[in-house]
């Protein structure tokens, strides 16, 4: 079930869900199993084609659908679109018409003698259904980009789909590596009902995104869970879950975060967002968290970036010398209504630059040192609490501060 809050109209939130979820009617069909069948030319179960390549190539110059068995698809090359016109890949099917389970999965992997991402889509509209990307080890070159689906100009999404236990390697190279389970640049992607689990690097250089890197995409996320993605970096490693840059109006609405973590040098261990304005988080959760440097839950950073965060829980993110909750270093507007914070491992939020802070309706506890600390800038707050912190409820260095109607308490 898709929960909306005040930040996102429940007659938008339908549409959205009507024009992702609804099964669209194409003029080409694919059909493809493990070993193929017959002919193995694709046109029917019967006649299943082995070759998942083939079947896309076949696809691309028209509205299209490709129908992918259960069971395990090995590649030796990386799966490639390109100029797609409207093109589905929908796993979980049985081989009975159009009849689809969850058992066993449709698993897009690789063959472990090669050290290759699994799908690379370039200026194309695609949207993958129902299948599972693991595995991806994508060893390509000093600045890398997409370890397992990498997106270039395309408009993607996708729906039910698990990328999990997939991995950046990049090897030696401290020039960058970019999104262990996701690249997108430039287009638009969509993410519905999806897991992204246990991604992760393993070499400790410069990274950006555990699941998920978006630069300049338009960014939609809704019932995604994140779970134990990492970025490790000596020279900083941005966004264990998610890292958005440049990406306006980008929203996350009924998503969970779980145990991501930036480390060595970390940054926003569940999101990282760069100069994205009119960031909407709305309806999620953010819990156990593990950045050692800022932000063990949220990083907003850029002059671009402004951000709303509203019903939300962002609970037990710490880590041994992590830093505050929700670290905002941004000239702009930051809103948060409607949210608990507690139980961190440093401050509750902290305003580090000569922006605004907006709070309503907020309750922030529990915190090892100040509930917010704020350097700089303004804060206004207004029917909120802040209690049981072992520091300061509200420790200014130098902001304009405005309490309405609040309580401020034990602390």
């Amino acid at each position: 079930m898709i929960l909306f809050s005040k930040g996102l109209s429940i007659a938008a939130g339908l549409a959205l869900w009507v024009m992702i979820a609804t099964p669209q009617a194409y003029a080409v069909a694919r059909y493809v199993s493990p070993r193929g069948a017959g002919a193995k030319d694709g046109s029917d179960w019967a006649n299943a084609a082995s070759n998942v390549q083939d079947a896309i190539t076949a696809c691309v110059s028209a509205a299209s659908t490709i129908y992918m068995l259960t069971g395990r698809y090995e590649l030796v090359s990386n799966l490639v679109i390109t100029n797609a016109v409207d093109l589905t890949i929908i796993g979980g099917h049985t081989g009975s018409a159009l009849e689809t389970t969850n058992t066993p999965p449709t698993l897009v992997t690789r063959n472990t003698g090669y050290n290759i991402r699994l799908l690379a889509a370039t200026n194309s509209t695609v949207r993958f259904d129902s299948l599972t990307f693991t595995n991806g080890y994508g060893d390509v070159g000093n600045v890398a980009r997409g370890f397992t689906v990498n997106l270039v100009g395309s408009r993607t999404i996708f729906t039910n789909c698990v990328l999990r236990d997939n991995t950046a390697f990049n090897n030696g190279f401290d020039a960058g590596k970019f999104g262990t389970a996701i690249y997108a640049q430039d287009g638009t992607l969509t993410i519905l009902n999806c897991l992204f689990q246990d991604n992760r690097d393993t070499d400790a250089y410069v990274q950006y995104g555990g699941a998920i890197y978006a630069n300049a995409v338009g960014f939609t996320n809704i019932n995604t869970r994140f779970t134990r993605n990492s970025v490790t970096g000596n020279n900083n490693a941005h966004g264990g879950g998610i890292y958005l840059a440049s990406c306006t109006n980008a929203l996350l609405a009924g998503c969970t975060f779980t145990s991501n973590s930036a480390s060595i040098l970390g940054y926003g261990a569940h999101i990282y967002a760069n100069a994205s304005p009119n960031l909407l988080i709305t309806n999620s959760g953010f819990f156990g968290g593990a950045a050692n440097l800022r932000g063990t839950a949220i990083l907003l950073t850029g002059n671009a970036q402004s951000t709303t965060i509203v019903d939300c829980d962002i609970q037990e993110n710490n880590s041994v010398g992590g830093g505050e909750d929700v670290y905002v270093n941004t000239v702009n507007t930051t809103q948060i209504r409607h949210t608990r914070i507690g139980s961190g491992s440093r401050h509750g939020i902290t305003l580090d630059l000569n922006g605004t802070l907006v709070l309503t309706n907020c309750l922030i506890t529990a915190q090892p040192l100040h509930g917010i600390w704020c350097t700089t800038g303004t804060v206004r707050m207004a029917n909120c609490t802040i209690a049981d912190n072992a520091g300061w409820g509200i420790s200014n260095g130098n902001a304009s501060v405005t309490v309405t109607d609040s309580i401020i308490w034990g602390n």
